[in-house]
């Protein structure tokens, strides 16, 4: 299956079946046992249909998925706040 078949059907499962409130839950408990204070994800349904329209070079660098929320963090944030 090519990258970007493959990336459409993950997240086409995951908005199906591990909807915004097992997201949610997985990150809750996850940053409690690591005691790190975090923010809910980006989860506005016209957000996500935008993010799932981008073309895969905007999506997807090798294995990382976050590509144009670290460059918009770089811009933003400090550099340190930046991984």
């Amino acid at each position: 299956m090519k990258p970007e078949r493959a990336w459409r059907a993950g997240a086409a499962h995951n908005l199906r079946h591990r909807g915004p409130d097992d997201l949610l839950m997985m990150m809750d408990k996850t940053s409690m046992a690591a005691s790190v204070d975090v923010r809910a994800p980006l989860l506005d349904n016209p957000l996500i249909d935008w993010a799932l329209r981008l073309a895969p070079r905007h999506r997807i660098r090798k294995l990382d998925g976050r590509v144009l929320l670290e460059r918009l963090a770089r811009n933003l944030l400090p550099v340190v706040s930046v991984v």
